[in-house]
């Protein structure tokens, strides 16, 4: 299995670690989002108006332009939910594993039965 590079070094087993993991997973699927929106954008535009030298019609170019993009554009969708994921686990690890350890947590009313 390949690792990317910017994970290689993090250490998973500290709490620091998981949160930089998070954090640096969080921001590659933000750019990755970004390039696929432009990617989808730009392509629709080139073969939108590249359509009149093969002979199409105005319409029928536009409507083929959006159907050969419209799975970059899933994929983006696709990646910004994945994105979302990623910083709901930091949050629950933070919210499971170190906040119940930090500090004193005492309820902040108590009840008598």
């Amino acid at each position: 299995m390949r690792r990317i590079d910017e994970f290689s070094d993090i250490d998973l087993y500290e709490a620091e670690g998981v949160h930089r993991y998070c954090t640096e997973l969080r921001q590659i699927y933000r750019d990755l989002v970004g390039e696929l929106e432009f990617g989808a954008e730009a392509l629709r535009v080139a073969l939108g108006t590249a359509g009149w030298m093969l002979g199409w019609a105005r319409v029928d170019q536009k409507a083929r332009a959006r159907r050969a993009t419209a799975p970059l554009r899933r994929a983006g969708d696709s990646a910004a939910f994945a994105a979302v994921q990623v910083v709901k686990a930091g949050q629950l690890f933070r919210v499971m594993y170190t906040e119940p350890f930090e500090g004193d947590h005492t309820p902040a009313k108590k009840f008598k039965f």
